[in-house]
């Protein structure tokens, strides 16, 4: 939902040079044959880094880091985002998961008030 919020207030233009990739799902729901200013911040890194906060193996999460490198490397070097939308991504994916997860700002007040009810619920029984 961030993402889509910035990809409406901050419209930037594709790269000169970009390679765009006909997609024909988008196409069909976008009713356009190229979607190019979806630019900030980066979905690609953005969930890879998401993967890499949530996960507890140090293995994988190696894995993902470097999975996430190779593809922001080649995501600047295609030219398909600028170098800004890449680096962007992983902190905007540590904000969601700080209030989503370490925080539990947004979700917290909805779980206590459905845990409330159910000591209820069961003593009904």
């Amino acid at each position: 939902m961030i993402r889509a919020v910035f990809i409406h207030f901050v419209p930037l233009s594709p790269a000169s040079g970009i390679i765009v990739l006909n997609d024909p799902i988008t196409a069909t729901i976008a009713d356009e044959n190229h979607v190019l200013n979806d630019l900030f911040f980066s979905g690609h890194i953005g969930d890879l880094a998401t993967l890499y906060f949530v996960c507890r193996s140090t293995a994988l999460r190696r894995y993902i880091f470097l999975c996430a490198c190779m593809v922001g490397m080649m995501l600047v070097w295609q030219r398909v985002h600028y170098t800004i939308d890449v680096i962007a991504a992983p902190l905007f994916a540590y904000i969601c998961y700080w209030l989503l997860v370490e925080k539990d700002i947004i979700w917290s007040p909805y779980l206590k008030k459905t845990a409330a009810v159910s000591p209820n619920l069961l003593a009904s029984d």
